[in-house]
This record gives structure tokens, C-alpha cells and sequence, in this order.
């Protein structure tokens, strides 16, 4: 999304919202209202009550409004993260997840939290424990939550068979069938359920259905994923071959389209898959979230 300045551009399905810097700033809903504190914006069809922070529907129910982000300068260049194999978007930050790769922060020149998952702004502290960013003068502000990043070069991870691939960043893992899944994770270790996989530096315990790590702490597993066929037509229709419901995103082979807080799709690494109400998680198929 171009913004009425020219310069700057914000992300597709957000709101360019001026800033009392004067500049303009992202609101991550499309069409939205933006708010006179020129900090906060509501959904569309909502007005603002910056007296009470929230956004009032016509039927009398409110929402939580959402902050404004910093907008791109229209000449993106992409973040290149230390690895050297994957990359953010301009404007972010690459801060690692507890799967040893890197995730991207979505605040220039963040801070990486200590749980691998948030972030915080520039000039700010992680209180992990409160959920929050502390300011030097005593305030605080939301924390943001890192997002996946991008691989520099998309290669399909060929399995040991030699007739079925997986995605880039992936890994190869038999199946109780005797084919190869794979498993959403970089060098993951393949657990002996045949099902679940776990971060590379883990050992699988499937009887608890964890994966823990070596100093006692543990992280919740991964379920594998069928494989593609290494004979493939169009490499590119066979690896994103779900389209969403909005005839516009798409996700790859046994994926599922879930809505996003934003309004956008997002995608679920799972075949036919359950979509939580919080627009950020999802189950598999015949759980509850």
C-alpha cells in the first residue's frame, strides 16, 4: 500500500496512518479508521474512544485497537540476517527463535527477547516475566511478536529416496509407512514415533510429547507433513497448491488458509487443519484449539 505522501509504503491489507511526527505509519487492518491520538487506529466500521483505549462498534460492543507500525521507504531492501541464508523484510529486525534459525521483528533495529519469541523497540528493555517493553523513563509499551523469515534461496530439500522433496528448510523424516514426511524444521532430529520431530540439539520424548533440550528446559514437538513427488510438472503450482478463500494468497501442498488478526490469510503447516478464534494459532485436524 502506497501512502498519500509518495514515499513510504506500507504492507498489504494494513492502513497508512499519519504519526505525530508527521510521517506516515502502518495500521495492521484494512481500511481502517485512524485514530486522533495519531497513535492507535480501529477496524473499519468502529470509532475511535481514545478516552477509554478501545474501538466502539455500532452495536455498542467494543474492540482493542491496534498501533500504528513505522512504514518502508518505497526502495525495499531486504534485512539479510547473520546466517546468511535467510532474510527480513526492510524495515525489521532478525532476532533467532528457539528453533535456531531467524525469525523477523517487525521494528527497526529491535530488541531481541530472551524467549525467542518477542521483541522490543529500539532504546527499550524485554520484561519477559510482565510481557511488556520498558521505557528508561518508567513507561512501557506492547511487546511485538517475531514472524517467520524468508530463505534467500528456495531449494526443495531432496529426501534419501530420491522420489520425494520437501521444502526449503525442512527436513527428511520416514514415515510409519516407510515414505519420507517432512518435518517443518531445519536438521531436526526424527523422533521414533514415526509422527513427530524436534529443534536440531533436542532429543525427542514421546512419551511426554515434548522435546527437550539439554539444559532441562523443552519445547513442544512438530508434526511431520507428507512429501512431495520429485516429478513435478510445475514445481511452483505443486509447492503452493492451496489457494485461500480470497482468490489472492496461497499456501504450500497440505497447508491450511487461516485468517490472520490482520484480516490477511496466513498459512497453517498442517493438512485440513483447525483455526484458533486468536488469528495466530491452529490445531490439527479433529482437536479443538
Amino acid at each position: 500500500v502506497v501512502c498519500p505522501d509518495q514515499q513510504s509504503q506500507c504492507p498489504d491489507g494494513s492502513t497508512c496512518c499519519k504519526l505525530s511526527t508527521g510521517q506516515y505509519g502502518c495500521c495492521p487492518l484494512p481500511n481502517a479508521v485512524c485514530c486522533s491520538d495519531q497513535i492507535h487506529c480501529c477496524p473499519s466500521g468502529t470509532t475511535c474512544d481514545t478516552g477509554a483505549g478501545k474501538c466502539n462498534r455500532q452495536d455498542g460492543t467494543s474492540v482493542m485497537w491496534s498501533k500504528k507500525t513505522s512504514s518502508q521507504s518505497l526502495k525495499v531492501e531486504n534485512v539479510v540476517c547473520p546466517d546468511q541464508q535467510s532474510q527480513c523484510p526492510d524495515g525489521s529486525t532478525c532476532c533467532k527463535l528457539s528453533t535456531g534459525q531467524y525469525g523477523c521483528c517487525p521494528l527497526p533495529n529491535a530488541v531481541c527477547c530472551s524467549d525467542q519469541i518477542h521483541c522490543c523497540p529500539s532504546g527499550t528493555t524485554c520484561d519477559t516475566g510482565a510481557g511488556k517493553c520498558n521505557r528508561q523513563d518508567g513507561t512501557s509499551v506492547m511487546w511485538s511478536k517475531k514472524t517467520s523469515s524468508q530463505s534467500l534461496k528456495v531449494e526443495n530439500v531432496v529426501c534419501p529416496d530420491q522420489q520425494s522433496q520437501c521444502p526449503d528448510g525442512s527436513t527428511c523424516c520416514k514415515l510409519s509407512t516407510g515414505q519420507y514426511g517432512c518435518c517443518p524444521l531445519p536438521n531436526a532430529v526424527c523422533c521414533s514415533d514415526q509422527i513427530h520431530c524436534c529443534p536440531s540439539g533436542t532429543t525427542c520424548d514421546t512419551g511426554a510429547g515434548k522435546c527437550d533440550r539439554q539444559d532441562g528446559t523443552s519445547v513442544m514437538w512438530s508434526k511431520k507433513t507428507s512429501s512431495q513427488s520429485l516429478k513435478s510438472a510445475d514445481p511452483s503450482i505443486e509447492s503452493y497448491g492451496v489457494m485461500c478463500p480470497d482468490g489472492r494468497s496461497q499456501c504450500p501442498n497440505d497447508n491450511t488458509c487461516c485468517k490472520l488478526n490482520t484480516g490477511n490469510y496466513g498459512c497453517c503447516p498442517l493438512p485440513d487443519a483447525v483455526c484458533c478464534s486468536d488469528g495466530v494459532h491452529c490445531c490439527p485436524n479433529g482437536l479443538k484449539c
